[in-house]
């Protein structure tokens, strides 16, 4: 499909080729290794060459990395090493403070909570950068450590976007060519009580999350997070109980466990926002 491509589809595709030509010794093969590499380095990134997952909440990078890998040292491809130590590089300038990468190469540290296989790329890369160049070291690693998340709203809508920005880099978050919101994957937004304008969504995860609640101090906001996927918000789910501060950041989770529907359906802060009274589910 048009914008549409898995990165551990394409790593697979590599590593077949390269170790079919191994095992056959039909050079074809390699052949098309290469040139499905060479593709994913032309094509398949940003404006600096770095590789940009744009299917990254349903995919793993870790298998393109592996099979850029290979390609550097059993197939001697140059450009493959380069592929490998630019993406490394840009994966490091975009960690958060506890060590965990982002999604995306070549951007900010993720605000929300993420899972394990969305960020499994980063740290693939950094293993596979240490192996290449053993006393090399990530260009700039705190280059979006002060970025500044600033929402305006565009839509492609048969004629370039085109907008300005001062500053030293930008990344852009959004979706491209989906219809926001599907179901099963419902997000926390938030809007001026009076009108009704000023929307901005405050979760972005693959989690689908529900019932935020802010606090009687107006400094934090509970909510509960379904799995991925999950339609509605049924009973009998293994959930996450949640808080974030009321501009988004600051995600973190504060209890797992069997619920859903009914855990925290209505605003349970005690009045000195101190406490969060919520229902959970014996299992049986």
């Amino acid at each position: 499909m048009p914008g549409r491509y898995f990165g551990s589809v394409n790593g697979n595709m590599i590593w077949a080729g390269l170790y079919l030509a191994r095992a056959t010794g039909d050079a074809a093969y390699l052949g098309q290794a290469v040139a499905t590499a060479r593709a994913v380095a032309r094509h398949l990134g940003d404006a600096t060459g770095v590789y940009a997952d744009l299917q990254a909440e349903n995919d793993v990078t870790e298998p393109l990395v592996e099979a850029m890998y290979d390609l550097a040292t059993a197939g001697r491809q140059g450009f493959a090493r380069y592929w490998l130590l630019a993406a490394a590089s840009a994966a490091a300038s975009g960690m958060t403070a506890s060590g965990t990468y982002g999604r995306f190469f070549g951007g900010p540290p993720p605000r929300a909570p993420v899972t394990a296989w969305q960020v499994n790329g980063g740290l693939t890369l950094a293993l596979a950068a240490a192996a290449l160049d053993p006393r090399g070291r990530p260009a700039d690693p705190g280059f979006w450590r002060h970025a500044a998340f600033v929402r305006h709203d565009l839509r492609l809508s048969g004629r370039p976007v085109q907008f300005t920005f001062t500053g030293r880099a930008v990344a852009i978050i959004g979706t491209i060519g989906e219809v926001c919101c599907q179901p099963g994957h419902a997000q926390v937004f938030r809007m001026h009580a009076n009108d009704g304008t000023g929307l901005e969504q405050l979760t972005f995860d693959s989690q689908v999350n529900w019932f935020p609640h802010l606090s009687p101090d107006g400094k934090q906001i509970a909510f509960l997070s379904f799995p991925q996927g999950t339609l509605g918000h049924p009973a009998d789910k293994d959930v996450l109980l949640r808080l974030m501060n009321p501009d988004g950041s600051d995600q973190r989770t504060i209890a797992s466990f069997f619920g859903g529907q009914g855990t925290i359906n209505v605003n349970s802060w005690a009045p000195d926002s101190q406490r969060f009274a919520y229902v959970a589910y014996p299992k049986a």
